[in-house]
């Protein structure tokens, strides 16, 4: 679900001119990275 928000996303920036289709790349890579690191985490109750 997610995945094709953040997707949905990257597509209209790239088509309003907003971003290349590189940062694009980078930024959901990025984000997979960020959010991966974030499941590993254990928070105080």
């Amino acid at each position: 679900m997610c995945a094709s928000l953040a997707l949905e996303a990257a597509r209209s920036r790239l088509f309003g001119g907003i971003h290349f289709a590189s940062a694009n790349d980078d930024g959901i890579a990025q984000g997979i990275c960020v959010g991966n690191e974030v499941l590993t985490l254990q928070f105080l109750e």
